[in-house]
């Protein structure tokens, strides 16, 4: 007690003994080339604190106050199940890759009510859903399955829009009825659903598998302040720090939900 730490005499305790795959995480605090009066002082004075906890200390980092929390998400949990059908007009929004993942929603009253999730592996299945839920309104991902999202969108005129994520887009979405094509910011449109659940603008349906995964998806999208060196310009960028594709889903139903609702003026039924 009260000597000099020889961190040469440490050893490696396991926090899951029983994982077959080992990780270790290595801090430059470890390090007896490393003064740790310099690893204090940076970390009173950095400018890019992800880059500080990332390669100084080992942990991975993101803004906890810009990024949502799986408890949040899920205190928004109701009792109702999810339903398979709607004989009412539904918003769709689906985000493209390896699979395809679905967030359908629908309005009652003041609140978004998202009534169903799922991930489907054919375009076909897509074509099934726009019919059980009577979908007034789709925007899907347009990259990277492009040429199979204008099929689909050729198949039901003037209902699905393919999404493509512009950085010079600012303020409201660009709709482009000739070509099905909807233009937004991403981090505008990801703050945009961020909010919904924040605000508690959202119904979900009873917890559930899928419904957990809906919210880790959700929070794997973190907000971080970027700084360009040279020129000392910030910006806002969410960052996937795992796997998002019920996030997207959901931002894309949000977005079509906008504009269907001014559009029509009311939800009504097809």
């Amino acid at each position: 007690m009260g000597g000099e730490l020889d961190v040469a005499l440490g050893e490696w305790v396991p926090d899951f003994p029983d994982r077959k795959i080992h990780g270790y995480r290595i801090s430059q605090l470890f390090s007896s080339k490393v003064d740790p009066g310099e690893v204090l002082d940076e970390y009173r004075t950095t400018r890019f604190a992800d880059r500080f906890y990332n390669l100084k200390i080992g942990v991975a980092w993101a803004d906890l106050e810009r990024r949502l929390d799986i408890g949040t998400v899920l205190a928004l949990c109701g009792e109702a199940p999810m339903v398979e059908r709607s004989d009412r007009g539904c918003i769709m929004g689906v985000d493209t890759g390896k699979q395809l993942h679905v967030s359908i929603l629908r309005n009652e009253g003041e609140k978004r009510h998202l009534i169903h999730l799922t991930v489907v592996n054919d375009f076909g299945d897509l074509d099934a859903l726009m019919e059980r839920f009577r979908i007034r309104r789709c925007v899907i991902d347009g990259l990277p399955e492009t040429h199979a999202t204008r099929d689909f969108a050729n198949r039901h005129p003037g209902r699905v829009f393919l999404c493509f994520f512009n950085e010079h887009q600012r303020g409201k979405p660009n709709w482009n009825r000739e070509s099905h094509i909807v233009q937004v910011n991403r981090t505008e449109a990801l703050d945009a659903s961020r909010s919904a659940i924040r605000d508690a603008q959202v119904v979900l349906p009873r917890q559930q598998p899928i419904v957990e995964e809906f919210a880790q998806h959700l929070s794997a999208d973190a907000k971080v302040l970027e700084e360009n060196e040279e020129t000392g310009a910030k910006r806002y960028k969410y960052v996937r720090t795992g796997p998002d594709h019920f996030s997207l889903a959901f931002t894309y139903a949000l977005l079509a939900t906008a504009a269907a609702k001014k559009r029509a003026g009311v939800w009504g039924r097809r």
